[in-house]
C-alpha cells in the first residue's frame, strides 16, 4: 500500500467529500477509530537479552468497513502496511528489525500481527501513543503539549539470576500536578450531575469496544518480582477493557469517591474493576533464570 492509500490519504480525500454527513464523519473519525480499536503488545525476552516484540492491532468491523468505503472506487483497503511496519522498526530502537506481518481476522474486526526482533532489550523502547500504529500514521516526536513522548524502556543485567528492570513511564509528581490543575479547572467551571451523566454516556458510546494491553513474557522462570500483575511467566503492565471499565458504574463511583493514600490502597482500588490492570510501579524488577 502506498502512502496515499493509508490513513492520511483517507482523511485527505475526505476533505473533498460534499455534504454535512461526510463532514461529520471526518470530524468524528479519530474518536471512532480509537473507540473501535483493540491493540496488544507483547515483549518476549530471553536470558541473553534478545527477544521478540509482537504487536497486534485490530479495527472493529464497522469502522474498517467505513474506512474501506472511503477509498477511491476499485482501490482495495488494507489495514496492514508492511512498508510502514518496516519503518516503525527503527522507532522501537536501533537494534530492532521487522521480521514478518500477517493479517488478522476476528469476530471483532480486521487487523494485523507484526513481529519485530531485537538483539539487546536495553535498546528497546516502546511509545505510549496508540495512534502511531494506525495505517498511514508516523510516530510522533511531540505530544499535544509540545513535550517529548514517553517510552517504556528496559535494563537487563547478566547476573545470576538475570535481572530485568522495566522503566514504566509513571510519574507520580507529574500526575499529582496534573490532578491539582484539573481540580482547579473543575472548581472554576463546576458541572451538574446531569452534565456528568451525559459525559459518561458519551464516553461509553465512544470507547465501549476499545481494549489496550501490554505484556512482558519471560522466556524462563521468574524467581522474584515486584510486579502487580503476574500470571506464570507473563507480567502485565496494562490491560484495559474500556467496555468493562465504563460499564461498572459502582466501581467508578468508588474510585471517584476514595482518594488512595498509598500504593496498597491503589492496588485494592483497582481490584474493584474487572477489565482494568495497570502497573503503578514506575520500575518493575524481574529476576529470572
Amino acid at each position: 500500500m502506498d502512502a496515499g492509500s493509508g490513513w492520511n490519504g483517507i482523511v485527505s480525500r475526505a476533505h473533498h467529500c460534499r455534504g454535512p454527513l461526510k463532514f461529520a464523519i471526518l470530524l468524528l473519525l479519530p474518536a471512532l477509530v480509537a473507540g473501535c480499536l483493540q491493540m496488544e503488545r507483547v515483549v518476549q525476552v530471553n536470558s541473553d537479552g534478545s527477544g521478540v516484540l509482537i504487536e497486534r492491532l485490530v479495527l472493529g468491523n464497522g469502522i474498517a468497513e467505513m474506512m474501506a468505503g472511503m477509498q477511491p472506487e476499485g482501490e482495495p483497503f488494507n489495514i496492514r502496511d508492511d512498508d510502514k511496519l518496516r519503518t516503525d522498526a527503527a522507532n522501537f530502537g536501533e537494534s530492532v528489525r521487522f521480521v514478518s506481518a500477517t493479517d488478522l481476522v476476528t469476530d471483532f474486526g480486521r487487523g494485523y500481527e507484526a513481529r519485530y526482533a531485537f538483539d539487546d532489550i536495553n535498546t528497546l523502547r516502546i511509545g505510549q501513543d496508540v495512534e502511531d500504529s494506525m495505517p498511514g500514521e508516523s510516530a510522533a516526536t511531540d505530544d499535544a503539549d509540545g513535550e517529548e513522548p514517553k517510552y517504556t524502556t528496559f535494563t537487563l543485567r547478566h547476573t545470576n539470576p538475570v535481572g530485568l528492570v522495566i522503566h514504566w513511564p509513571v510519574d507520580e509528581a507529574e500526575s499529582e500536578s496534573k490532578d491539582l490543575d484539573s481540580a482547579a479547572e473543575s472548581s472554576e467551571t463546576p458541572s451538574t450531575p446531569e452534565q456528568e451523566q451525559m459525559a459518561m454516556e458519551m464516553m461509553k458510546m465512544a470507547f465501549q469496544d476499545m481494549r489496550i494491553a501490554m505484556h512482558v513474557e519471560i522466556m524462563g522462570d521468574i524467581v522474584g518480582t515486584n510486579a502487580t500483575h503476574v500470571e506464570g511467566t507473563r507480567v502485565t503492565l496494562m490491560d484495559i477493557d474500556f467496555g468493562k471499565l465504563l460499564a461498572n458504574e459502582a466501581a467508578l463511583q468508588a474510585m471517584a469517591g476514595k482518594k488512595p493514600d498509598s500504593v496498597a490502597d491503589m492496588k485494592d482500588l483497582m481490584k474493584l474493576i474487572p477489565g482494568l490492570k495497570f502497573e503503578i510501579e514506575p520500575k518493575v524488577a524481574i529476576l529470572f533464570q
